[in-house]
């Protein structure tokens, strides 16, 4: 891992994404307000996510040193924190999954925003890798990394086919000294690093 800036957090930037690439978050009233109040913004722990096909890497078998192919018990991507965003601005989707009961806000922010995110000093940013066959799109991540340059995030960046209407991009970081200024309690499901919502909010949709 290269030398870390200490004022400032290291992304793994997609090279898709630039700093005044517009992104947007659907999230619930509840937590607008919370973000306002609190002036934190909130991960959670990727395995939790809904889909029980998130990282889909950490349910591949691995090759042992001495032979036999066996599941391990713990993945990395069982550390990872993720936040999710769109490219998409406005859609119907989005807010029937966030607003069931039209009571969810859009947050727009640019790239660059993510720079504010001081309690992070390692992360990656970019576009959700869609895939149809999983073998073969690890396959073009290994052979083509621009398709997916987020090192030792890939597997938090991997989603099936049916949900690319969803066009989401992530941030996700790890639960590790080195990408936390402060670490969360062990097994936690969430956690919050400090960001005001004046300097990151360039605009809300509700």
């Amino acid at each position: 891992m290269e030398a870390l800036a200490p004022d400032k957090p290291h992304i793994i930037q997609s090279p898709v994404l630039t700093g005044d690439t517009k992104l947007y978050r659907f999230v619930s009233f509840r937590q607008f307000m919370s973000f306002v109040e609190l002036k934190q913004t909130s991960f959670s722990r990727v395995k939790n996510w809904p889909d029980t096909w998130e990282v889909p890497t950490a349910r591949l078998p691995m090759q042992t040193d001495d032979g036999p192919v066996k599941y391990s018990l713990w993945n990395i991507n069982e550390s990872m924190f993720g936040q999710c965003w769109s490219l998409h601005g406005e859609s119907d989707a989005m807010w029937r999954i966030y607003s069931p009961q039209n009571e969810g806000v859009v947050i727009h922010a640019s790239v660059k925003k993510f720079r504010l995110l001081r309690d992070i000093k390692y992360a990656a940013l970019g576009p959700v890798i869609y895939y149809d066959d999983l073998k073969m799109v690890l396959d073009e991540v290994e052979t083509h990394p621009h398709r997916g340059p987020y090192e030792r995030f890939t597997g938090a960046f991997l989603k099936r086919k049916a949900f690319e209407h969803e066009r989401e991009v992530r941030l996700v970081t790890m639960d590790d000294p080195q990408c936390l200024v402060r670490t969360p309690p062990a097994g936690a499901s969430r956690l919050s690093v400090d960001l005001d919502p004046l300097e990151s909010i360039e605009g809300i949709t509700t």
